[in-house]
C-alpha cells in the first residue's frame, strides 16, 4: 500500500483499503471454517460468509462510481466493528457483548454446525440486525466525522452522498448478496436442508416487499442513535485510522 497516497480524499486510497476488506473477511471466513466443527468457533462463519457477500456486492457496485469514497470509509469501519463487536468477543462474558450483539453470541454458544438450519437461518438472520442496526450507523458517523473534517464537506453535501449510496444501492447490494448466499449454502447441502434453503430462496424473492422495508428501517434507525448518541460516546472505543 505505499504506493497509494494516504489522502482522506484520494478515491483511490480508500478503493483500496476497501478492497483489503474483502480480503480480511474472506481469511475470518476461512478461519472460521477450519475449526472444528463441534467446537464454538465453527458456527461463526455462516454468518461471516454473509457478510462476505455483501462486501463483494458493495465492492461491485461502488466499482464505477466516482462518489464512493464516503461508502469505501464506511466498510473500512464496519469490519473494525465488526471484529471489536464479533470476533473478539466469541468467548467473552455476554455481560461484556455490547447488547445490540448479545442475542447473536447467547444464539451462537448454543449451536454447532449439526443444529437444524432453521436455527443457523435465525442465527444469521440476528446476525445481520446487529450488525446493520447497532454498528452500519456508526461507521457511517465516524465516516461523516472524517470527510466533514478532512475534506471540509459541508453537512448537506455529506448527507446527500449518504443518502446516494446508502438507499438503492444498499438494497441492491444486501438483496443480491442474499440470494447469493442462499444459493451457496443450498448447493452445499443435501436432504431437508436443501429443500428447507430452497424455501427459503423462493422466500427471498417472493417476500422482498416485506423484509426489505424490515432492513431499510434498520440501516435508518441505527443512523439515527448513532447520531444521536455521538456526543456521549466515549472516543477511547471509536475505531479511526491513523493520519500521515
Amino acid at each position: 500500500m505505499t504506493s497509494q497516497p494516504r489522502s482522506h480524499g484520494d478515491l483511490s486510497f480508500w478503493r483500496c483499503r476497501a478492497e483489503e476488506v474483502e480480503a480480511e473477511l474472506a481469511d475470518i471466513t476461512a478461519t472460521f471454517r477450519a475449526a472444528d466443527p463441534d467446537g464454538p468457533d465453527h458456527i461463526h462463519y455462516l454468518f461471516a460468509e454473509l457478510y462476505l457477500a455483501v462486501t463483494r456486492r458493495w465492492l461491485a457496485l461502488l466499482a464505477e462510481r466516482q462518489d464512493s469514497a464516503f461508502a469505501y470509509r464506511v466498510i473500512c469501519h464496519f469490519l473494525r466493528l465488526y471484529r471489536l463487536e464479533c470476533v473478539d468477543r466469541l468467548t467473552q462474558p455476554l455481560d461484556t457483548v455490547s447488547p445490540h450483539w448479545r442475542a447473536y453470541h447467547r444464539l451462537a454458544r448454543h449451536q454447532t454446525i449439526r443444529s437444524p438450519i432453521t436455527a443457523h437461518l435465525i442465527l444469521i438472520s440476528v446476525g445481520a440486525r446487529a450488525h446493520t442496526h447497532g454498528d452500519l450507523g456508526r461507521a457511517m458517523c465516524l465516516a461523516e466525522e472524517e470527510m466533514g473534517s478532512a475534506v471540509g464537506k459541508a453537512a448537506p453535501a455529506l448527507d446527500a452522498e449518504r443518502q446516494r449510496i446508502f438507499g438503492e444501492i444498499s438494497d441492491k447490494a444486501f438483496y443480491g448478496a442474499a440470494r447469493d448466499y442462499t444459493a451457496l449454502q443450498h448447493s452445499r447441502h443435501r436432504g431437508w436442508r436443501r429443500i428447507i434453503l430452497r424455501i427459503y430462496g423462493i422466500g427471498l424473492v417472493l417476500l422482498k416487499p416485506v423484509w426489505m422495508p424490515t432492513f431499510q428501517r434498520w440501516r435508518r434507525v441505527g443512523h439515527a442513535q448513532a447520531l444521536a448518541a455521538r456526543d456521549t460516546t466515549d472516543r477511547s472505543a471509536r475505531v479511526t485510522f491513523p493520519k500521515d
